[in-house]
């Protein structure tokens, strides 16, 4: 019995009953990684969130017009429709920017804006699965808003939309 006592190390009357190995080294260098992680980790995820969102200036307020040389560009709210002929299995998510001709058009189309999204939801809607595949159909479906928009605000306001953009399309 006295044989089986002697064979484990923390009993080794030299160490004081503690195995010293490399173990505390081992521990210490555990503990210094966990808190550099600690430390580093949200650092890291900061600079990567800092880097890839580009956040918009504070004097620029999110849906306001930005001109762009002669043009101003007026955002609109995500417009999300159910694809015609599909029985509601089927949407098309879009975002469009109008692209005008005039800066003071801008401020007068934010007052009729609910009016101008209905019409391109309108529009959206009446297109079929075919009519959103390809390029040649979207730039159709653009033409159509820029046909309808202009109709609706000739004899209102002076300017012109020029084009219709879309920084999303999606169809699920």
């Amino acid at each position: 019995m006295a044989d089986l006592i002697d064979d484990f190390p923390e009993d080794d009357p030299g160490t004081g009953g503690h195995n010293t190995g490399g173990s505390h080294k081992g521990t210490l260098l555990v503990i210094i990684i966990g808190v550099l992680v600690m430390l580093l980790a949200p650092l890291a995820s900061w600079l990567v969130v800092k880097h890839t969102i580009n956040p918009r200036r504070p004097g620029l307020p999110p849906r306001e017009a930005r001109a762009s040389g002669q043009e101003t560009i007026l955002e609109l709210n995500s417009i999300t429709v159910n694809v015609y002929g599909t029985r509601a299995t089927r949407v098309l998510r879009i975002q469009p920017h109008l692209v005008l001709s005039e800066p003071r058009l801008a401020e007068r189309l934010r007052d009729i804006m609910p009016i101008i999204s209905d019409r391109i939801n309108t529009i959206a809607a009446t297109r079929t699965l075919e009519q959103l595949e390809t390029v040649e159909d979207r730039e159709a479906l653009k033409r159509d808003i820029t046909n309808e928009i202009n109709a609706m605000i000739r004899d209102r306001f002076s300017g012109t939309v020029l084009e219709v953009v879309f920084s999303d399309f999606l169809i699920q």
